[in-house]
């Protein structure tokens, strides 16, 4: 009788033991299905900086504007032409003029990296944005610890800080088809509209 007593009491003691796994099983599934949970969340916050940096690129398109710039570095006139390419990036093409029109022509992409970081190589530098604003951007060159900087002064201009801090001023072109039909037409014929102060004919 005894023994069948023990028995009774290790058969439920044995259940009580399977129930209790049976439950912290459970548990730490729900602590998994939470850890999922939170992976998801962290999905979103990365969603809302990629967000943030679609606004970082929105600011640049309105302080470059998708125009055409020239400006005059060491007696040569050097030309930039910004469009937007999507949402996270923006093509520049740097150029010159050249007998009407336009040669060396090098486009370059300012682009999100798998840093969540915007970089522009442009001239042949690597820069990092640093800050930005719809009237100022601020570049970082991480290798060489130098920045560059392009302020807004008004709507048909901005002002290039090189990593010397050397200032140059960014005019900005007729849109950028009419300009190169322009300057070639300018060149051809030596013509020169009264109203307009730029001198294609010299570049």
């Amino acid at each position: 009788m005894k023994l069948r007593n023990i028995l009774f009491s290790t058969i439920i003691l044995s259940i009580v033991l399977m129930l209790g796994c049976l439950e912290q099983q459970q548990k730490n599934e729900k602590a998994g299905s939470s850890n999922d949970s939170t992976k998801k969340d962290a999905t979103i916050i990365e969603t809302k900086s990629v967000g943030e940096l679609k606004r970082e690129i929105d600011c640049l398109e309105k302080l470059f504007n998708n125009n055409n710039y020239y400006y005059i570095k060491q007696k040569d006139t050097q030309f930039v032409y910004f469009t937007r390419l999507n949402d996270l990036s923006i093509f520049t093409h740097t150029y010159i003029m050249s007998k009407g029109d336009s040669t060396q022509l090098v486009v370059d992409t300012i682009q999100v990296n798998n840093k969540n970081q915007i970089i522009w190589n442009w001239q042949q530098q690597h820069l990092v944005l640093d800050s930005v604003s719809n009237q100022t951007s601020r570049w970082i060159n991480k290798e060489n610890l130098y920045k560059i900087v392009f302020n807004k002064s008004t709507q048909a201009e901005l002002m290039y800080l090189d990593k010397s801090g050397r200032a140059f001023k960014m005019t900005k072109t007729p849109q950028i088809s009419l300009f190169l039909f322009r300057s070639f037409y300018d060149y051809k014929k030596g013509t020169h509209l009264a109203f307009d102060t730029s001198n294609f004919t010299k570049r």
